[in-house]
């Protein structure tokens, strides 16, 4: 994976024959994404258990898996191309705990950003057969 295409500028080709659109060959898989408070990088919520979620849909779906490094490889470049898009970080607030160690006592705003990878059947297939090509 070396670049990212913005769909504005190239739309990705649905046929009426695209095995997505006639055998719901899709799977998609849902990140929250927040800005860190401290380095003001991205956070990405758990995103080996989206993998794995994403892989087993890709099974269930008889859709080629995608590899775990393509997978966080396609989520860091979404994200390095798109943090203007990313909300900015949440306050920290601290304080003392009992122990008289700081400790975190609130977190106030800092939405989040919802990154939705999708694997597609985009190939040509009439009948209930893996598609001839995908698209993720």
């Amino acid at each position: 994976l070396h670049s990212l295409h913005h769909y504005s500028s190239s739309p990705l080709p649905l046929y009426p024959a695209n095995t997505s659109i006639n055998y719901g060959t899709t799977i998609w898989e849902g990140l929250a994404c927040r800005r860190s408070p401290t380095s003001g990088k991205a956070l990405v919520f758990r995103p080996q258990k989206n993998f794995q979620r994403f892989v087993n849909g890709a099974r269930r779906m008889c859709l080629p898996e995608p590899s775990y490094e393509l997978f966080m490889r396609s989520l860091q470049l979404v994200l390095r191309n798109n943090m203007h898009l990313l909300p900015p970080a949440p306050e920290v607030k601290t304080g003392l705990g009992e122990d008289g160690e700081v400790t975190i006592a609130e977190i106030e705003g800092g939405s989040k950003l919802y990154v939705r990878p999708m694997l597609m059947g985009s190939g040509q297939q009439l009948g209930l057969h893996p598609s001839p090509q995908i698209s993720l």
